[in-house]
């Protein structure tokens, strides 16, 4: 079981550190959730590695824009259908990438890679994501671009891709937080239902201590200490559930306080002893 661990430190009643507490979650579904992102992420490196390349070259001066390699086939087109102008494969690219795609290419002009994604409509009216990588490879002699070349890589494998792992970057995401509520609401259930059981707990250590003070003989009295006793463990139980929350925050710490070893042992013997008797059972011990 693949589990991630959460440490907080423990502190005696002098702020001196003395230890350490542990708390594990078992994190297995978010390990299976980053193996499957990574069969993922090889896919996606598969598509890059296995697609097809186009060749292009754009004369700057003359906006001609010439495809070799069949790319115009590639996209369902036939090689008299689309132009070998600039303004004619435009005509085909998807009005909102227009804007990238000239931005990147007077960045390129400065000094930058020209490297822009976007969306091509083909034949049967469907677009095809497209990653066109280009260079000016020839100057004129007073600074002015004339020549560049480049390739266009069918991405739209990726693209789709990219998406299913961003859908799933979004269920993990509400996975992560599904869990991180679900433990708040834990540590305030506790909380909530520890203060809740206090309440009438109170009210049965008021009426023992009222049973105190009536006439009673030495067999009643004993019944009402044992009682005495199970309503006291039970509000440590009810103090140790609201640990919990300290623990999850980190504001544990330990008390020093001095205690009856004999009168402990007792109280647990009392404990075991009525619930053994239920079941017939003998219950003693021996200091």
């Amino acid at each position: 079981v693949e589990v991630s661990i959460s440490l907080s430190p423990l502190y005696d009643y002098d702020g001196v550190f003395i230890g350490i507490i542990g708390v594990y979650k078992d994190i297995s579904d978010k390990k299976e959730l980053t193996r499957k992102f990574t069969e993922y992420d090889q896919r996606c490196r598969n598509a890059l590695e296995g697609g097809k390349f186009g060749i292009w070259e754009l004369n700057i001066s003359t906006k001609e824009f010439i495809n070799f390699d069949n790319w115009k086939e590639f996209l369902g087109y036939d090689k008299d259908e689309i132009g070998d102008s600039l303004e004619d494969w435009l005509s085909l690219v998807h009005p909102d990438d227009i804007p990238e795609i000239q931005d990147k290419f007077y960045k390129h002009l400065e000094g930058a890679e020209f490297i822009t994604e976007y969306r091509f409509k083909c034949k049967n009216n469907e677009y095809k994501w497209l990653r066109a990588k280009g260079k000016i490879i020839k100057w004129s002699a007073d600074g002015n671009p004339l020549r560049m070349v480049g390739t266009s890589e069918d991405i739209t494998d990726k693209k789709l891709i990219e998406q299913e792992l961003i859908e799933k970057c979004r269920q993990l995401e509400l996975l992560r937080q599904q869990a991180e509520d679900a433990n708040k609401a834990k540590s305030l259930f506790l909380a909530n239902m520890s203060h809740e059981i206090r309440t009438p707990m109170n009210a049965i250590q008021g009426i023992i201590q009222l049973l105190h003070s009536t006439s009673i003989n030495d067999k009643e009295n004993n019944y009402i200490n044992m009682l005495k006793e199970s309503s006291d463990n039970m509000l440590a139980i009810i103090n140790d559930l609201l640990d919990i929350s300290k623990i999850e925050s980190g504001k544990i710490s330990l008390e020093n306080e001095p205690f009856d070893l004999k009168e402990t042992i007792k109280n647990i013997h009392l404990d075991l002893m009525l619930r053994g008797n239920k079941k017939g059972l003998e219950i003693g011990y021996y200091l």
